[in-house]
């Protein structure tokens, strides 16, 4: 592989992925300076623990391995490459900016602040006055950073000093679009004071990192399945794919081509919409006004294609977000093409399980975009998927329990660690939880540590 570029492994398998880059860690710190710390982005801390676990299974030990979160992470590597030490203006801390800026003297005498002064209507009382500023610092603080993260072809029009709704003949919105824009670029230096020249978005820096050609090395980067990316994390990939080696492993539960696979709801309204459609005569002419309906021979015909009606109902069911963000990697991938980066995509396969389940025929039919059922007969290959009904919470919570008991008992090679509970409501679960488990941990003499 090229000393940089963007290298994406998918497997719907995070055991095999996590083998994968625990493979890549070890021969990285290998070859490179034990102070060069690999860095793990990971998506929340249950998923940096496990990984911790697991490379420690897999290598021996799990030490010198940073694992920041996604935002975070992206935030230091890239002030690492450019020598900066810009301070992340995340949202408490845009909300404080923002705050400073709507009360000095610039927004009181400025035309382009008028919605703003509106809102704060000078009748109102001092205390009701702050309230409502706080309170719209705090808004607009998030609008411009989901501005920065879902529309940054916007921003970047905002940088040239530009107007993306410019040729609206909406007044209000284009009103509202110059306030905004205004507002946004005192905070990124063009109108901005001495007190926020260390602070910066992720955007604005990566925006600093796109104009840059020679930045410092860093060592490869491994971002493990990342749960919600954005346009913004897809262009910075990007960039940093041209400076460094980006190594992604993504959760893909379909191996087949599903971009085009529709929800119900949506399979709903497309049904709607095109019986409507086909409700509606067409004729069509050519240029001398003759009618082309009856010469099919001098014009090519095009049909819908037919909605597949036997799907996978449960890729259908759940597979919207896995749909979006493999969107994404597809305008990665011709980000990459654009900008001459080195891309490699890799489909890792969990060949090793050859079990026959029931779990395992499900995941094998999701795998490969099947609807076609299997039968089974066999006890121990039903019972690997059970569907229990408890008449309370309580009990429902004791029955967890004592099946966990039964399959530590039973299964010598099964740890704590290899158990998951997940509740539909874990303010409704945690105190039932809490006093289920310690009434049945003392009642037996083996404890199950929660």
């Amino acid at each position: 592989m090229k000393s940089s570029g963007i290298n994406l492994f998918f497997s719907h398998s995070v055991e095999r992925l996590t083998e994968v880059m625990a493979e890549q860690l070890k021969s990285q710190q290998a070859t490179h300076s034990l102070f060069q710390s690999p860095h793990v982005l990971v998506p929340n801390t249950n998923m940096q623990r496990y990984l911790q676990l697991s490379i420690a299974n897999l290598n021996g030990i799990c030490a010198q391995v940073d694992f920041p979160f996604l935002e975070t992470g992206l935030f230091q590597l890239i002030n690492r490459m450019l020598s900066s030490d810009f301070i992340h203006l995340n949202g408490s801390r845009l909300a404080w900016s923002i705050w400073q800026v709507l009360k000095s003297e610039q927004m009181t005498t400025e035309s382009v602040y008028k919605p703003i002064h509106d809102y704060l209507n000078e009748d109102d009382s001092p205390q009701l006055r702050s309230a409502k500023l706080w309170q719209l610092s705090q808004k607009l603080a998030k609008l411009l950073i989901d501005y920065e993260s879902q529309r940054p072809e916007m921003m970047a029009l905002w940088l040239q000093n530009k107007l993306k709704f410019n040729q609206t003949d909406d007044s209000h919105l284009k009103q509202l679009e110059a306030m905004q824009k205004e507002l946004y670029m005192t905070l990124v230096g063009h109108l901005k004071s001495d007190e926020l020249s260390q602070n910066a978005t992720l955007f604005q820096l990566a925006h600093s990192l796109s104009l840059q050609k020679n930045t410092v090395y860093i060592p490869p980067i491994h971002v493990f399945t990342p749960s919600r990316l954005s346009q913004l994390h897809r262009q910075i990939l990007g960039l940093l794919g041209q400076h460094i080696t980006v190594n992604i492993y993504q959760l893909n539960v379909c191996l087949e081509y599903w971009e085009d696979l529709q929800t119900e709801n949506e399979l709903t309204w497309y049904k709607k919409h095109l019986s409507v459609l086909h409700s509606h005569s067409v004729v069509s002419s050519d240029l001398e006004g003759i009618n082309l309906n009856n010469k099919t021979h001098v014009a090519e015909k095009f049909d819908e294609l037919e909605l597949l009606a036997d799907e996978n109902k449960l890729l259908r069911a759940w597979g919207k977000p896995g749909r979006e963000a493999l969107k994404l990697f597809s305008e990665l991938e011709n980000d990459a093409i654009h900008f001459d980066v080195n891309f490699n995509d890799v489909w890792i396969d969990n060949s090793s399980d050859d079990s026959q389940s029931i779990l395992k025929l499900i995941q094998q039919s999701i795998i490969n975009r099947t609807a076609k059922p299997t039968q089974i007969s066999i006890d121990n290959e039903v019972s690997s998927l059970q569907f229990i009904e408890a008449p309370s919470i309580h009990r429902e919570v004791a029955g967890v329990y004592n099946s966990i008991l039964w399959n530590l008992e039973n299964n010598p090679d099964l740890k704590l660690n290899d158990i998951a509970i997940l509740v539909t409501d874990m303010n409704q679960y945690r105190y039932v939880l809490e006093q289920v488990f310690e009434e049945l941990n003392q009642q037996n003499t083996k404890d199950i540590n929660y």
